[in-house]
């Protein structure tokens, strides 16, 4: 059995890429969005990162937390 896992993922536009799909969320900037670095938990059951030719999460699928040390006190009282 799998467990929740912590990921780091950049957020913009309601969109969550993966730390190595940093350059496609760059690609997405403009001056009203910014890309932010943000963390959630990716359970077992979570919808996938790849949707038919699309890439991403969707922002929202998951609990997105601003640091790290929240998202692991969430995922510990998960647990």
């Amino acid at each position: 059995m799998e467990k929740p896992t912590i990921e780091k993922v950049w957020l913009i536009k309601g969109l969550l890429f993966k730390n190595d799909d940093y350059q496609l969320a760059l690609d997405l900037e403009d001056s009203e969005n910014r890309v932010k670095m943000r963390y959630i938990i990716i359970q077992p059951n979570s919808v996938s990162y790849h949707h038919d030719l699309e890439i991403g999460y969707n922002q929202k699928d998951f609990c997105v937390f601003t640091r790290k040390e929240d998202a692991k006190k969430s995922l510990y009282s998960i647990a």
